[in-house]
């Protein structure tokens, strides 16, 4: 389940590589080291987080891009994992 979610942000940020992003507090100024993959695990191992809480995030992550018109990218895709 937790792959799926993976794959998927990782689709996104490469689709929305080309598009012009607007800034918000959640975008970096460089692209982070780490993959999404990675962090992910990082995630999973520090927080004890379950695929289903991946899943629920996702679900909120859609919705937020949805209604404020900012797109996932690879600029902003582990911040918003994380919150």
């Amino acid at each position: 389940m937790t792959n799926g979610v993976i794959l998927l942000l990782e689709q996104l940020t490469m689709a929305n590589a080309t598009t012009p992003s607007v800034r918000s507090p959640f975008h970096s100024t460089h692209t982070p080291p780490m993959t999404i993959r990675l962090y992910c695990d990082r995630i999973v191992k520090y927080s004890k987080c379950t695929p289903e809480a991946f899943v629920v995030g996702m679900m909120l992550l859609c919705k937020f891009t949805f209604f404020t018109q900012h797109p996932i990218t690879i600029f902003n895709v582990h911040r918003m994992l994380i919150t």
